[in-house]
């Protein structure tokens, strides 16, 4: 299938999707293979769940941790600060499914009336998805669902159809479902701007007051948010990011690492290949390697 993407102002992530024109990534995926074994710290419009294969998940959400088991899944709410991860280093493969909750609305009154209820509740920011109770069953076995349909023609109608499907089921936990606590929207307002002014700047020399002035805060506030919320320091953020834009470059150019390495804020390819090799356990050339350049649209 060929990839996409969809990039918007407002977002950190930018979205990539299996398909051009139908807003779904579907895909099955090993925490190993991530900075750190640990996602980047995103946020979307979209929706997104998640479903442990083998190994177990940790999961930050608005700064609290989850931890799954194969087996248990978990629906991520639009705009919600997150990010999956290892804190051991082992790994875990998981499917993770994002999906745009347009295609839910077929009429302005279906919309009104059962996705934004969801979508802008404060209150629901995830729901953890056991498969002992019927409702969450219902969810996963649909997930699974749209990954069996993955190869076929038809594969969008049976998408959008077993969405429908699972949005019924989760509509009835979210009205049954404690309340997880409403995120400080102000502190993850901050954070956010902070975060979108590193994925501007991460090619500069950046210091945490820069990182800090960005949200208007001063280096204490600035610390604390992103431990609170990300589990990382300022700085950690930043080279996890570096990282992450190297990968990408690795992948899809020729650029020789010292020209990677520069054009990802690193002081130096020495620098960069000794953080490069404590993240993946390889160097940047022989990643390389194994990854072959690939052209991305």
């Amino acid at each position: 299938m060929q990839i996409i993407l969809r990039d918007t102002a407002n977002q950190a992530e930018r979205i990539f999707y299996n398909t051009p024109d139908f807003p779904l990534y579907l895909g099955e995926q090993h925490i190993s293979v991530f900075v750190n074994y640990s996602a980047l710290s995103h946020w979307h419009d979209d929706v997104e769940f998640i479903v442990v294969r083998s190994g177990r998940l940790h999961y930050n959400i608005n700064g609290t941790v989850l931890v799954l088991e194969p087996g248990q899944g978990l629906f991520i709410n639009s705009r919600q600060l997150h990010n999956g991860f290892s804190p051991h280093r082992e790994d875990c493969v998981f499917l993770c499914v994002r999906l745009a909750p347009l295609l839910l609305c077929a009429s302005s009154w279906v919309e009104q009336t059962y996705v934004t209820p969801i979508l802008e509740n404060p209150a629901l920011p995830w729901l953890r998805l056991n498969p002992d109770q019927p409702e969450a069953q219902a969810i996963l076995e649909a997930l699974n669902g749209m990954e069996r349909c993955c190869r076929d023609d038809l594969q969008p109608l049976q998408v959008q159809s077993l969405f429908f499907a699972l949005w019924q089921p989760l509509f009835t936990m979210a009205g049954a479902a404690r309340s997880h606590g409403a995120p400080h929207s102000r502190h993850l307002a901050v954070l956010k701007e902070m975060m979108r002014f590193i994925a501007d700047h991460y090619a500069e020399s950046l210091t945490l007051t820069d990182i800090g002035r960005a949200g208007g805060v001063g280096k204490t506030t600035c610390c604390g948010l992103f431990r609170r919320y990300t589990g990382k320091t300022p700085g950690g953020y930043l080279t996890d990011y570096r990282l992450r834009k190297g990968l990408e470059l690795l992948e899809t150019t020729d650029k020789t690492v010292a020209e990677i390495c520069f054009d990802t804020g690193f002081s130096g390819p020495s620098y960069f290949a000794e953080t490069f090799r404590k993240a993946f356990g390889c160097s940047p050339t022989a990643y390389r390697a194994r990854h072959p350049a690939r052209n991305v649209p």
